[in-house]
């Protein structure tokens, strides 16, 4: 198969050197593979026997010149791996090095000069976004410039020089800005905004820019002209739809045919997201291909030639590529069709793994980086299993129906012979097989099916949890896709044109059809969410799974011998057909056990596959943690935050189902402040499972009894099934497990009590001892100076740790300087105490006065706002101790 296929010799070989070069000691390892795929090349030209390189037992030049064809066309092939995987490996790490320099050269929020083209230009709340390509930076006016790449500013101005002149794709300006890199992922499971800009070589953003100072305008270079046109258009067709349909409507039809994404309504992606149909919203080869096949027929239908109507119907495709922002499955799918054209146009045969190689070539070469991109894997994984996977699978099912069709034939024909003997052989029965309506849906599921088996690990990988319902949401919806694109752009260019006074009504029709579609779509989104199941969280499987997998399922569709089939006119034993069929069928079931085994096993014992564990999550300003008894018993105190949107949903929430938890047993929570609710709130409306939600006792009469925070979290939690607690002073909870059923989890409430009741939330924080094999750990939200006096005095705890038990110190009010005192810190004395603060917050937590006290115990301090996410871990007896960033 790959002889045939060049180009997918080329992009595996390519792909292999990028792989190299992104693993650990890839110099090393590339070296061995070097010397491992020419010197086998260099034998084989000078000192094989026979070879057309030797004469005479010796290298020979003049013969070697005279049968160079046939040496080149020997050799050919291991040149051309060793060239593409060079190619791969050295554009590679020329960009991991020059990652390498813009980290060690800027640092968080340095002044720079920079000067670049601009490349894109997003609306935001306050000015615009701009993408800066080909930059040069300077950290000072008579410091010499060097290349950065490419680059963000955010929130730059409209204009130039506050000259009323407005910036325009392709101006080349100069600014002065701070830097600031892109964002790793402070949590496990979160969003890693580095990363994924650097996948793209964008290498970070420019805060608080100045006025730019126009250096070119980009309007005069032709290119940047026909951008410029592009951009236009797409601006006036979503200015159409902003008009004429509702917000939610208007925006998801931006997203879906213009790549517009910026208007798109938060709860709109995340309905769409989380029913699976997010490859809908992302413009693909399923856009592509729907657009351009309308284009050509239309061409073809008023009687164009093939060759025009393809030439139109590829700049077409281009151009609307350009214009919808040309990521990466864009990319894909436009040079995909291309080559259907061209194959169409020459009369040859279009080869699809062809094709996505060369797609593969033409996105890797120019940018090895973007195998990193979400958006990369997953629109050359669907592609591949569709071809590898899925159309197989397609093609048995079919086949199967077509023996079945010829053995039904077959026998009607026996049938009439031993009916009418004198008319034997000239009365056969004919026909060709056409499938019903039920093996063409049959079909189509499977092929759906197919799809969904090969994408499903790279979506567990990506986004920890799958919809199950989304095959049957495919197959309902994407047959109206087409429609709803044709009828939006149709609509957006006669509504452009209704704007001068003619062609209102066939626009209104037109976006209405697409309105109905919309609101179609988004509702059986919403009834698929509802569904029992709809979801399922699978946790972040690791490679080993993932290629164990692939493996199974390869050798499902490929390792098995095909089962033969009785044709008319052949002849087989029943025994050996008997034979062969139970094989087959054991054969296929040991696949199938082997494909779907280790997924569901390991999926359905992660959540208690966890150890011991105690994690303080980065969550900005704000409070978050997380321990496991290491019996399959997950915990969280609080989880809230002021400096940070949307905490749940980006934060703890991708934190859990990375981990593969699909329920909290008991969710604490110390006050009902923003910045110990804000995620919480947010999972409960999610409906993420929670078996118990326990306040302090003292939480309900907060502020004279009136506390709507307090009364919102039992109203989403009494509608999610959930338990409400109120833990009074004494109360605890103990979890044994173990064969002598020892004691692995206790929690103490240390108050407040009932008849300590204060006026404000801090004050009644609920206070936790917590303690397991080996730790113990001390937990009080945000009280104060106050109530550490009130602990103190009725001895709560005792000053004195048990031998050999790690200590603990969670500090209260993230470190504010009103709590914390001398003496709490002196009588528990930790060894490690934890702060959990924003960066640059505006309360300035933590104090400083607070952080002398704790170096004067001489306790290690860590913080979220540097070290990320902390976990304790238990590992054996003991307990390793791992920060995010060290």
């Amino acid at each position: 198969m790959l002889r045939a296929r060049p180009l997918v010799i080329m992009a595996l070989s390519l792909l292999a050197g990028i792989f190299i070069a992104r693993a650990p000691c890839a110099r090393q390892a590339v070296l061995i593979l070097l010397i491992a795929l020419i010197l086998p090349a260099v034998a084989a030209v000078l000192f094989i026997p026979g070879c057309p390189l030797i004469e005479g037992g010796r290298p020979a030049v003049l013969s070697s010149l005279i049968n160079m064809r046939k040496a080149v066309r020997r050799i050919g092939p291991g040149l051309m791996v060793s060239a593409f995987f060079l190619i791969g490996f050295t554009r590679c790490q020329a960009l991991l090095d020059h990652q390498l320099r813009v980290a060690q050269k800027l640092t968080e929020g340095q002044q720079i000069i920079a000067e670049g083209r601009i490349y894109a230009l997003e609306p935001r709340e306050k000015g615009i976004r701009a993408l800066l390509g080909q930059v040069k930076i300077s950290a000072r006016d008579h410091e010499k410039e060097w290349e950065l790449g490419k680059i963000y500013v955010d929130d730059l101005a409209e204009t130039i020089d506050q000259s009323g002149t407005r910036l325009q794709l392709g101006d080349r300006i100069r600014l002065s800005a701070l830097y600031s890199p892109g964002q790793p992922a402070p949590n496990e499971g979160g969003f890693d905004e580095r990363a994924y800009e650097y996948s793209r070589q964008i290498y970070g953003h420019f805060k608080k820019a100045s006025h730019p100072v126009l250096l070119a305008e980009g309007a005069g270079h032709p290119y940047w002209h026909l951008r410029q046109l592009l951009e236009s258009l797409r601006s006036g067709l979503a200015g159409v739809f902003d008009r004429n349909l509702p917000a939610e409507e208007a925006g998801l039809l931006s997203a879906m045919a213009l790549g517009a994404r910026s208007s798109l309504d938060a709860e709109v992606r995340d309905l769409f997201t989380r029913s699976g149909l997010s490859h809908i919203l992302a413009i693909s080869g399923l856009h592509v291909f729907l657009l351009a096949s309308l284009l050509l027929g239309l061409l073809r239908s008023l009687r164009l030639n093939l060759t025009l109507a393809a030439l139109i119907s590829g700049m077409g495709i281009i151009f609307y590529g350009m214009m919808t922002g040309n990521a990466v499955s864009t990319q894909r799918a436009v040079w995909m069709y291309l080559l259907v054209l061209l194959g169409k146009c020459l009369g040859e045969a279009y080869d699809s793994l062809s094709a996505l190689a060369l797609a593969a070539l033409v996105i890797l070469i120019p940018n090895p980086m973007a195998i990193g991109d979400p958006g990369f894997q997953l629109s050359f994984a669907a592609i591949l299993g569709m071809q590898l996977v899925a159309r197989p699978m397609q093609e048995r099912y079919r086949s199967d129906c077509k023996e079945k069709f010829k053995a039904r034939q077959h026998q009607l024909f026996r049938m009439r012979q031993r009916q009418l003997p004198w008319n034997r052989g000239r009365d056969r029965v004919s026909g060709s097989y056409q499938p019903n309506l039920t093996q063409r849906i049959l079909g189509q599921i499977i092929l759906a099916l197919g799809i969904q088996l090969a994408v499903l690990p790279l979506l567990a990988f990506c986004y920890s949890e799958i919809a199950l319902y989304v095959i049957f949401l495919n197959l309902l919806l994407l047959p109206f896709l087409g429609l709803v694109l044709a009828s939006g752009l149709l609509g957006g260019f006669l509504g452009l044109a209704a704007e001068l006074g003619f062609l209102k009504a066939p626009a209104d029709l037109c976006l209405g059809v697409s309105h109905c579609l919309l609101y179609f779509f988004e509702w059986s989104s919403d009834l698929s969410l509802h569904l029992p199941g709809a979801r399922m969280i699978t946790g972040k499987p690791p490679i080993w799974l993932i290629l164990v997998y692939y493996g199974s399922l390869f050798y499902l569709l490929y390792g098995r011998e095909k089962r033969w089939a009785v044709y008319p006119g052949q002849r087989r034993a029943k025994s050996q057909t008997k034979k062969r069929r139970i094989q087959g069928r054991i054969s296929a079931g040991v696949a199938l056990a082997l494909l779907l085994s280790p997924p569901i096993l390991w999926s359905a014992s992660l959540p208690y596959l966890a150890g011991a564990e105690f994690t303080m999550l980065d969550v900005g300003q704000g409070d978050g943690l997380y321990f496991c008894d290491g019996r399959g018993g997950h915990y969280m105190i609080d989880g809230g935050s002021t400096s940070l949107d949307q905490l749940g949903k980006r934060r703890i929430l991708p934190f859990l189902k990375a981990r593969g938890i699909r329920q909290i047993r008991y969710w604490f929570v110390s006050h009902t402040d923003l910045d110990h609710i804000s995620g919480l709130e947010e999972a409960l409306k999610e409906g993420y499972s929670i078996q118990n939600l326990v306040f302090s006792a003292n939480m309900p009469y907060v502020d004279e009894g009136r506390n709507p925070a307090y009364e919102r979290l039992t109203a989403l939690a009494k509608r999610n099934g959930c338990r409400v607690l109120l833990w009074d002073q004494g109360d605890q909870l103990c979890i044994e497990g173990g064969g002598e059923k020892k004691e692995i989890l206790l929690v103490r409430c240390l108050g407040p009590g009932r008849d300590h009741l204060a006026r404000g939330a801090n004050e009644n924080s609920l206070i936790l001892s917590i303690t397991m094999p080996g730790l113990s750990a001390f937990c009080a939200g945000d009280i104060g100076t106050q109530q550490e006096e009130t602990l103190l005095r009725k001895g709560m705890f005792s000053g004195d740790k048990r031998e050999g038990k790690l200590s603990l110190y969670k500090a209260s009010h993230h470190g504010s300087k009103g709590a914390n005192s001398r003496e709490i810190l002196q009588r528990l004395r930790p060894d490690l105490i934890w702060i959990s603060a924003g960066i640059r917050n505006r309360y300035g937590h933590p104090g400083k006065e607070t952080l002398e006290r704790m170096k004067e115990i001489g306790c290690p301090i860590d913080r979220t706002m540097y070290q990320g996410q902390m976990t304790l871990r238990r590992k054996g007896s003991d307990w390793k101790y791992q920060v995010r960033f060290p």
